[in-house]
Order: structure tokens, then C-alpha cells, then sequence
């Protein structure tokens, strides 16, 4: 029956379910929802798949550089002051000391 379609479908015989059955899917979407209900896979089996995952073992030090990278890694401490960003005069002043250094 209608009712046991709906059940079997959405899983319950609600008002939202009824009107969906009825009203708002088409024929085609119902019978591929049906066919794919009645299906069973027989060979599944839960330990098998569980060994056949990868063991991924991170270092912490691996960790924590993940963290940094996406800029979680640096807590400050109570009291630390937030870093200033440079000013142009002052990126100016190290960008002049670096030249002189390399020359």
C-alpha cells in the first residue's frame, strides 16, 4: 500500500512525508528510491574494512607545525603584548640594513 511505500521510503508516515510522496516527488524519483531500499549488500563486513584503514600516526612536532601554519600556534601568554605590525619607515630602516649587510 500507499502507506507502507512512505514508510519504507522516509521513514515514517508524517504529514511532511506524505505531502513529498504525493505531491512533490515524481514517479521516477519513488521507484529509484524503492529499488535502492531493496538493497542488501550480503558480503559487508565492518572488521575487514576497519584493518584495511590506514593507521595514521603524527608526531606532535609535526602537530604543532600543522597548528602554526594555519595560525593557531602561538598562544600568547597573560600580559604578552600583541606584536605591532612594522611601519613602512621601519621596514624601510631593516630593508636598508639588510642591503648594506650584503654588500
Amino acid at each position: 500500500s500507499h502507506n507502507e511505500k512512505i514508510k519504507t521510503i522516509y521513514g515514517d508516515n508524517n504529514f511532511w512525508n506524505w505531502l513529498r510522496y504525493w505531491y512533490l516527488d515524481n514517479v521516477d524519483y519513488i521507484t529509484l528510491m524503492l529499488i535502492d531500499k531493496g538493497y542488501f549488500d550480503y558480503d559487508f563486513n565492518a572488521e575487514a574494512i576497519e584493518k584495511a584503514k590506514p593507521k595514521v600516526k603524527i608526531d606532535e612536532t609535526r602537530r604543532k607545525a600543522a597548528w602554526q601554519r594555519m595560525g593557531f600556534g602561538h598562544l600568547r601568554k597573560p600580559g604578552e603584548k600583541k606584536p605591532q605590525p612594522l611601519t613602512p619607515e621601519e621596514a624601510q630602516r631593516i630593508a636598508m640594513e639588510e642591503l648594506k649587510e650584503q654588500k
